[in-house]
């Protein structure tokens, strides 16, 4: 969701008078509620988290289901855009069966692969770009489509927050005496819990990082982290030097967003809080493991951004494996995440 925002952005700068109904799970919702770009956002949270087919038959599911077909049926858009990248066969269902309800005349989206059948404005889809380009290209083919000068600005993730939020970290800093010299590191070493054995750079390393951070710069230090997290906080707290800061139960991901905004550095496996960083500015470093790194690691030199990634004969697994080797996880080492610390530390300064 953070990375689509720059192609909403010119979606209503290319379509002013449009109305723009955003479809999304309650917790990616939040990322752009409040913005500009947006009209409507549109929500059933356990139908769009659907991992699986069989999942469609859970009363709740089917309830979620009718109403969004009594929703979209009613509405008839008048295009469908799909900002979804079509690696494999099963993620083409959920946008296949969206576009069939939307009823919409104009469908668009990326054609990974040449899975985009259901789609008549079709992008050929580069993996050699980042997924925020690649969602740009869509929006540039659309204004073809419709023969609108497209004039693309320089992309920026962006998350809308409000004076709550704000107030919310500034309090949470007051708490914690967070001072303006101090030099402070986010750090987030949980991921999508369903992928911990394959996405998680091994914690005890995570430690090792901290540790070096607080004793050569006088780092304190942020841990983030969900309840499903827990576990792994749990295994890092011990190895610390000095005590860490810890966020309060329940931080809503603007919250979130609002205090890491207040980083110096924010190092992190490949997930949410990792786009959130990149979007409030932060100097990031992003740890990837079996996931598509052309699709999230490439962000251009301008959204200081490093993303660490070894190769491994799996390589890309998208988590999928039943038995993961961790070799694209295990090769990374203490001291290459913190050369790439002190390098945005340097770029910072200088």
């Amino acid at each position: 969701m953070v990375v689509i925002t720059p192609a909403l952005k010119a979606l209503k700068k290319l379509y002013p008078q449009s109305r723009i109904s955003l479809m999304t799970n309650h917790y990616s919702a939040e990322v752009v509620r409040g913005a500009p770009y947006v009209d409507e956002l549109i929500t059933f949270t356990d139908l769009f988290s659907t991992q699986s087919i069989f999942e469609f038959f859970k009363p709740k599911i089917l309830i979620q289901l009718y109403c969004l077909a009594a929703l979209m049926l009613k509405r008839r858009f008048d295009v469908f855009i799909s900002f979804h990248n079509l690696v494999k066969w099963p993620g083409v269902g959920k946008p296949l069966f969206l576009a069939i309800l939307s009823q919409a005349p104009i469908r668009a989206g990326l054609n990974t692969c040449n899975r985009g059948f259901f789609l008549n404005v079709k992008t050929p889809d580069d993996s050699n770009k980042h997924l925020m380009f690649r969602c740009l290209d869509v929006i540039k083919q659309l204004s073809t489509r419709d023969k609108i000068s497209y004039t693309p600005e320089q992309p920026e993730s962006e998350v809308w927050l409000n004076k709550e939020d704000i107030e919310f970290a500034n309090d949470f800093i007051s708490r914690e005496n967070i001072i303006r010299n101090d030099f402070l590191v986010g750090v987030h070493p949980g991921c999508n819990h369903r992928h911990y054995s394959s996405q998680c750079w091994d914690p005890t390393r995570f430690a090792q990082v901290a540790n070096i951070l607080n004793d050569k710069y006088q780092a304190r230090i942020l841990l983030t982290g969900s309840k499903t997290d827990q576990h792994i906080l749990d295994k890092i707290i011990p190895l610390l030097k000095i005590p860490p800061i810890l966020l309060p139960e329940n931080t809503s991901v603007k919250q979130l967003s609002a205090i890491i905004k207040r980083c110096n550095l924010f190092i992190s496996n490949d997930t949410g809080p990792m786009h959130l960083a990149v979007a409030m500015k932060v100097p990031t470093i992003g740890i990837f493991s079996g996931g598509n790194f052309s699709i999230y690691g490439q962000y251009p030199a301008n959204m200081k951004f490093i993303g660490i990634r070894k190769g491994a004969p799996c390589y890309p697994c998208y988590h999928k494996v039943k038995s993961c080797s961790r070799e694209c996880l295990d090769t990374i080492t203490v001291e290459e995440v913190m050369q790439a610390a002190e390098r945005q530390m340097k770029s910072v300064n200088s």
